[in-house]
């Protein structure tokens, strides 16, 4: 089966060896027989996907797919009301 693989690009890893191949952040096609699909797709360091197509293009730190990067907006504190004594 092929797959395309790349080391997750949310680490700072620059190379990584997994079933005896070796990924770097760009995307590789593997030619992988059953047990080295199931092996790279368990492995947290890297993104496996059937095909190239939507996400293959590496996205900015700290971002999911799709989603802008932009600073947190602040959050706003709760405002307290007193009650008037009687």
């Amino acid at each position: 089966m092929k797959l395309f693989v790349r080391i997750n690009p949310r680490t700072h890893t620059q190379k990584f060896r997994r079933c005896g191949l070796e990924f770097t952040q760009g995307w590789q096609e593997v030619d992988a027989d059953a047990a080295t699909e199931a092996r790279l797709r368990g492995e947290q360091m890297l993104e496996v996907m059937d095909a190239p197509g939507v996400g293959s293009e590496p996205t900015p730190e700290g971002t999911q797919e799709g989603e802008a990067a932009a600073e947190p907006e602040p959050k706003a504190k709760p405002s307290r009301v007193r009650k008037a004594s009687a």
